[in-house]
């Protein structure tokens, strides 16, 4: 239970089915500079969890969260990569967490407030995305493991947001109805990942000097502010003035480089993927084609799958596809089922 719409209507819906519910919030990272500081969004689950009559606990893991996730996004950026902080969280910090909780308290099922749905296949669990097409979460989720699969309920999978402030409205919970989305990584203000950033290397006493700006030829094009604060198929905020439009195609950290070239550059054929999932070996091994997305929203490239071995799969997609950038996610798809994904290489 965050606190927010969605995980509080999904609670309201487990009782009107006819389970006991307990309801778990989670405190993974300091929301305020005084760490003693309580964050709102616990009162509020609290005072919800009160309210629907449920018992409720509270989880502080913010060391974990620490030596998992937070030090992971800062050692990504510093290889020169481009960090997707949730798709280590879930599998390894909140799923977790929430298996160990239901343990101790004695819960056969664990449920949340994401948008997806579970369908089963070849005798696997997948992850699908829910009807409402725009709060598709299953992107997120790939990295689930099939014994964890199968403990799990989504509330929300066949209820669209309109439908799920509706029920809120309905039970009289009217703020809980009202209240806004959260976007981007949770513990990013503003979205912006460079203050925080500059925060983590100032305590880890590391500092990193301008660097060059090269093109594919290694040719000098200019000076930029350190190989930290740029990303893959960047194009704004790179204070060149040439006659066009320039991306970042490469960064080096060792070098302290970031290559820039036009957009054609962007453009690939192969993905190298690493700590693969995959829920269905098989499936993979024999099916021609699968859906590969790297981005939430707005893409799906086909592909075949060629696994390597049991690190490394490759990708090969059938059609160009631009900003691949190393750090990241690719999730596998087959008829709009999640069946794994991995972190590109």
């Amino acid at each position: 239970m965050s606190g927010g719409t969605d995980s509080s209507v999904a609670a309201m819906l487990l009782q009107d089915q006819g389970y006991t519910v307990v309801g778990v919030t989670l405190n993974l990272f300091d929301h305020h500079e005084d760490p003693n500081q309580q964050p709102a969004f616990i009162e509020d689950a609290r005072l919800l969890a009160q309210q629907l009559g449920i018992e409720f606990h509270v989880e502080d893991r913010r060391s974990l969260f620490r030596d998992i996730v937070l030090d992971y996004f800062t050692n990504e950026y510093l290889a020169g990569r481009t960090p997707f902080p949730c798709a280590i969280c879930n599998p390894q910090v909140k799923w977790k967490i929430l298996q160990e909780a239901a343990d101790k308290h004695g819960c056969q099922w664990i449920a949340t407030g994401h948008y997806v749905q579970l369908k089963k296949f070849n005798d696997k669990l997948l992850i699908t995305p829910g009807i409402d097409e725009d709060k598709d979460q299953s992107f997120f989720l790939w990295g689930l493991q099939q014994d964890l699969l199968a403990r799990i309920i989504f509330p929300l999978g066949n209820y669209n947001k309109d439908q799920v402030r509706e029920v809120a409205r309905e039970k009289g919970y009217q703020k809980v109805s009202t209240r806004k989305d959260s976007l981007g990584i949770c513990f990013i203000e503003g979205n912006d990942y460079r203050p925080f950033l500059a925060k983590e290397l100032e305590d880890r006493n590391i500092s990193i000097p301008p660097g060059r700006f090269i093109d594919k030829d290694k040719n000098l094009i200019g000076q930029h502010q350190g190989f930290h604060h740029y990303t893959i198929g960047q194009r704004k905020g790179l204070g060149i003035n040439l006659n066009k439009r320039l991306f970042v195609t490469d960064i080096d950290a060792s070098k302290n480089e970031v290559t820039v070239g036009e957009f054609p550059e962007l453009m690939k054929r192969e993905i190298i993927v690493k700590d693969y999932v995959l829920h269905d070996q098989e499936f993979v091994e024999t099916e021609k084609e699968v859906i590969v997305k790297i981005r939430y929203r707005n893409q799906a490239t086909p592909a075949t799958v060629e696994i390597i071995d049991e690190k490394y799969l490759k990708l090969h997609l059938l059609e160009d596809l631009s900003a691949i950038a190393p750090g990241q996610t690719a999730v596998l798809y087959y008829n709009n089922m999640v069946i794994g994904g991995g972190f590109i290489e």
